[in-house]
């Protein structure tokens, strides 16, 4: 399309393509139908927002009134709950558009295209409400035997803007910007924003200040899983609170950042460390050699064993979070043998206290 050529010399100068998101996010059409039939509500389509609103019970509609950041009181009812929420959602739909993810928009044009408020769920996939369903958008309901996604008609007099192209741009723009948070939060645990704006200048066409990366966080920031912003501060959510995090900066080296390549930041939007490094392969090949109970997986024990040498936890934490997995060593010898394979590990991390560095880059210093 013309759109698309006219994207295309903007897409190949980014770290974060589309194509990349496509492929991070594989499709398991089995798991999302299942998720999204569980998810559903048992009844006859509605159609207006505030019926969409009351399918829900009164505590999910207060879940969603603190993810909007509404103080909505615990002892209202659940139709004034709902009203407070309908009017909330009207107001912010429009601006929120462009910080939905691109597939989000895509599927929202659907119902303007096809001049429908009402969607089977057979040809929807997680990705496409994946936020519109958070944000109390789009809901979802079964009725015989089939699972609906409706737009509440209060909505679709919004969707006309849909035409314009550069809408898809900027909430393109915005998933790069989250993609960052979620790579750089990976590699440093927290960072501020200035950070953020250095590594994003390096590599990206737009020039953005730490500003307007703090700007789009600020609105990004309700619905992540992966981090949270603060304080002009981008954390993972590996920390719960403010107090842990300032128990953290605390203990941060007064080293500059290391600046990570392309193919880091691609890395670390998946997972913290190096898949290809020998000792992650070494610690594989032991862990394998136990028989761990079902339902257990080494790529999960290992995810868990690669967050704890990032964030620098001890060998005797660990080991008791092996125990936790029913993984126990039987002697000394098992229990030397792992203490190597962890320092091996530990010595390659990039570790969050060093800004991104590994121990064994300092030490050759």
């Amino acid at each position: 399309t013309e759109t698309t050529k006219q994207l295309a010399p903007l897409l190949a100068t980014t770290v974060f393509t589309a194509a990349f998101f496509k492929e991070a996010f594989p499709v398991d059409h089995d798991i999302p139908s299942e998720l999204l039939e569980n998810s559903a509500a048992r009844q006859h389509p509605t159609f207006t927002l505030e019926e969409c609103l009351l399918s829900s019970t009164k505590e999910v509609l207060l879940q969603m009134a603190k993810e909007h950041a509404l103080n909505i009181p615990t002892s209202l009812k659940k139709d004034e709950v709902a009203s407070r929420l309908k009017d909330h959602i009207i107001k912010i739909f429009s601006p929120m558009l462009e910080y939905l993810p691109t597939s989000n928009l895509r599927f929202l044009n659907r119902f303007a295209v096809e001049k429908t408020t009402i969607i089977e769920a057979s040809s929807v996939e997680l990705m496409d409400i994946s936020h519109t369903t958070h944000f109390g958008f789009t809901y979802l309901f079964k009725h015989n035997k089939k699972v609906f996604v409706t737009l509440p008609t209060e909505l679709v007099p919004f969707l006309g803007v849909l035409k314009n192209k550069d809408i898809f741009e900027r909430a393109h723009l915005h998933e790069r910007v989250d993609a960052y948070a979620v790579a750089l939060s990976n590699l440093y645990g927290v960072l501020d924003i200035d950070q953020a704006a250095i590594v994003w200048n390096k590599y990206e066409k737009e020039a953005l200040t730490p500003m307007m990366i703090g700007d789009i966080l600020s609105h990004l920031n309700s619905t992540q899983i992966f981090w949270w912003y603060e304080d002009e501060n981008i954390i993972s959510t590996y920390f719960d609170d403010s107090q842990e995090v300032e128990e953290f900066l605390q203990s941060v080296k007064d080293v500059s950042y290391y600046i990570p390549t392309t193919s880091e930041l691609r890395l670390f939007f998946s997972t913290p460390y190096d898949p290809t490094s020998p000792a992650i392969h070494a610690m594989i090949d032991f862990l394998n050699t136990f028989s761990l109970d079902e339902g257990e997986h080494v790529e999960m024990i290992l995810q868990h064993i690669a967050d704890a040498c990032v964030v620098g936890e001890e060998l005797g934490e660990v080991i008791e979070l092996l125990n936790e997995y029913g993984l126990y060593f039987h002697g000394i010898d098992e229990v030397a043998q792992f203490s190597q394979l962890y320092d091996d590990l530990d010595e390659v991390s990039r570790k969050w206290n060093l800004k991104g560095h590994r121990i064994s880059v300092l030490k050759r210093r």
